[in-house]
C-alpha cells in the first residue's frame, strides 16, 4: 500500500512539474512573440472602458448642480462649446432659411471614440445639406452627453436645447438608458477597479490574462443582460421613468411644433441571435403606445456586418465606430426623405 501511495505521489509530482514547465514555456513563447511585436501585450488598457481609442475623442465631465442631470460637460474643455455641447457655437436667433435638428442622447450621440465630424449628428448634417435641391440649410446640433438616461436627456432638452427652437428632435436610445445617470459613478468605478486588477494579473501572466479576457468576453452579454433586467421591469421605477420621459417628449413635440424621432441603437452583440431582442421589443412597443416614430437600427447594422465590426474597442459592446455612426446617419436621412419632412 505504501509503495502504491509513493508511486502515485511521484507520478502526481512529475505531472505537476510537467504542467508547470509547460506553462513557463508557453508564457515564455507568448512574451517572446510580444517582444517581437507579433502579439499585442495585454495591459490594463486592454480591457479598460476608457482605453486610448475612447480617450482620444472624449470630454471632461463634472458634477452638475441639477440633480436630474447629475453630470455636465466642463465648458472649459476645448471640445465643448459655451452651452455645454460637443459642437460649434450657435446663436439662439437664426434665419428662416435654416432648419434645426437637436440630437439628444448619451455617449453614443456624443460620439465617444470618434471624431466630431464622424458622429452621426454631424454625418447627418452633411447628408442633409448635400442635396442641392433643398430650400433650407440644416443645422444638426449635438446635445449628447455621456451617461445620460432618458430622464436626463429630457431635462437637458429643457435646460439647453429647446431655446434653439428645433424643428426636429432626434433621441438616440441605447439599452442602458433606463439606468439613472447618478448610477454611472458606481458603474465606472467598478469597471476601473476590474481593469486595474486585470493589469496586475497581466503583469504576472500574459497567458492567464488572455484566458480571463476571452472568458469575460464570452460571458459579457449574459452578464449585461442580467444587470439590465431589473431596469426593464415594467412595474419598476426606472422603466416607468423612461415611459414618463418619452410621454413628456411627445407632449413637448406637440406644444412646440417639432417632429420627434427616436433612433434605437443595438448593443454590439451577436446580431444573428440578438440577446437583447426582448428589451428592444419592449422599447419599440412603448414608443408605438406613446405615438413616437422610431428607427430600429439593428436590421441596417446586421445587413452586411457582424456586431464586432462596429466596436471601437474589442471589449466595448456599446459604442459604435465611424461605420456605425455613418449607417445611423444614412438611416435617419432616408427616414426623413421618405416621411416628407425635408421640404
Amino acid at each position: 500500500m505504501l509503495a502504491k501511495i509513493k508511486t502515485w505521489s511521484i507520478n502526481a509530482a512529475i505531472m505537476l512539474l510537467s504542467l508547470l514547465l509547460f506553462s513557463v514555456f508557453i508564457e515564455g513563447c507568448v512574451r517572446g512573440l510580444q517582444f517581437l511585436e507579433v502579439l499585442p501585450k495585454l495591459t490594463e488598457d486592454s480591457v479598460s472602458i476608457s482605453g486610448p481609442a475612447l480617450k482620444k475623442h472624449n470630454a471632461k465631465l463634472i458634477k452638475s448642480k441639477n440633480t436630474v442631470l447629475a453630470l455636465e460637460y466642463d465648458k472649459t474643455d476645448p471640445a465643448i462649446n459655451s452651452v455645454g455641447m460637443r459642437d460649434r457655437e450657435y446663436t439662439v436667433d437664426f434665419s428662416s432659411d435654416v432648419s434645426r435638428v437637436a440630437v439628444m442622447g448619451d455617449s453614443i450621440s456624443f460620439g465617444l471614440g470618434v471624431a466630431l465630424e464622424d458622429s452621426y449628428a454631424k454625418q447627418l448634417e452633411s447628408l442633409l445639406n448635400a442635396a442641392g435641391d433643398r430650400p433650407k440649410k440644416y443645422e444638426v446640433m449635438n446635445f449628447g452627453i455621456s451617461g445620460y438616461s432618458t430622464e436626463s436627456e429630457l431635462e437637458w432638452f429643457r435646460v439647453a436645447a429647446e431655446q434653439f427652437a428645433p424643428d426636429l428632435v432626434v433621441v438616440g436610445y441605447v439599452m442602458n438608458d433606463p439606468i439613472p445617470t447618478s448610477a454611472l459613478f458606481g458603474a465606472v468605478a467598478e469597471a476601473m477597479r476590474k481593469a486595474r486588477e486585470f493589469g496586475k494579473l497581466a503583469e504576472k501572466s500574459q497567458v492567464v490574462a488572455w484566458v480571463k479576457m476571452n472568458w469575460d468576453r464570452a460571458t459579457t452579454a449574459l452578464n449585461v443582460m442580467n444587470n439590465y433586467e431589473p431596469f426593464y421591469d415594467v412595474e419598476g421605477e426606472q422603466w416607468q421613468g423612461v415611459v414618463a420621459a418619452f410621454s413628456e417628449f411627445k407632449r413637448l413635440s406637440v406644444d412646440q411644433d417639432f417632429q420627434l424621432l427616436v433612433v434605437v441603437f443595438p448593443m454590439l452583440f451577436n446580431f444573428d441571435d440578438y440577446p437583447f431582442a426582448p428589451h428592444k421589443s419592449q422599447v419599440l412597443a412603448m414608443l408605438e403606445d406613446v405615438g413616437i416614430e422610431y428607427i430600429d437600427l439593428l436590421p441596417a447594422y446586421s445587413r452586411a456586418h457582424r456586431a464586432e465590426d462596429f466596436r471601437i474597442l474589442s471589449d466595448d459592446a456599446t459604442h459604435p465606430n465611424e461605420l456605425g455612426h455613418r449607417i445611423a446617419a444614412q438611416e435617419i436621412d432616408l427616414f426623413l426623405r421618405n416621411s416628407g419632412w425635408l421640404h
